[in-house]
């Protein structure tokens, strides 16, 4: 999906464009939306953490919905994967706060 790209990528105007235009055209079906997985199992949520990309956990975030227990393939959190990716950083801790 789109919104994943825009995670891996940290393009923070891209998701919110997104996540607002979603929304407004189909805004029962947004929290499954927001929290789909890849075949990995990846929400834009694990692939914030796994890349980093502060400024779209933020938009995520700000847009909420957000499933912080969701579990990948290999039946890991956001914050695992987090502290599986980056020792230290502001994205961990953030995470962290959610546990």
């Amino acid at each position: 999906m789109l919104t994943h790209l825009c995670c891996r990528w940290d393009a923070d105007n891209c998701l919110e464009y997104l996540l607002k235009d979603y929304f407004c055209s189909n805004p029962t079906n947004y929290i499954d939306f927001v929290n789909a997985p890849t075949s990995e199992g990846y929400t834009c949520l694990h692939l914030c953490a796994m890349w980093k990309a502060e400024k779209c956990f933020y938009v995520l975030h700000h847009y909420g919905g957000l499933n912080f227990n969701a579990r990948d393939k290999m039946m890991k959190t956001p914050y695992e994967t987090a502290v599986e990716y980056s020792k230290t950083g502001r994205m961990k801790e953030t995470l962290n706060s959610y546990q």
